[in-house]
């Protein structure tokens, strides 16, 4: 099993649309370009996340990696289970 994608808990941005407030958290996805915390698309891809006793590690196009805690992020899990 892999972690595809990770989206976060009571992280995010507020914004209006069709004059209403309206919460949209923030996500990363392997294979997504990573968004500046102001929401912009920077280019750098997410090319892998791995799971961590207390944080995510993000690993993206540009070499750099960044750590998610796992108490503010739900992850999306991809692949068989070994019960399975």
């Amino acid at each position: 099993m892999r972690i595809i994608s990770l989206q976060s808990v009571g992280l995010g941005q507020l914004t209006q649309l069709h004059n209403e407030n309206v919460y949209i958290p923030y996500w990363v996805a392997v294979g997504q370009p990573i968004n500046s915390i102001f929401g912009n698309e920077t280019g750098v891809k997410v090319i892998r996340i791995e799971d961590g006793d207390e944080w995510y590690t993000v690993y993206t196009s540009d070499g750099h990696w960044h750590i998610f805690p796992t108490n503010q992020y739900i992850a999306e899990w991809e692949g068989k289970h070994e019960r399975d």
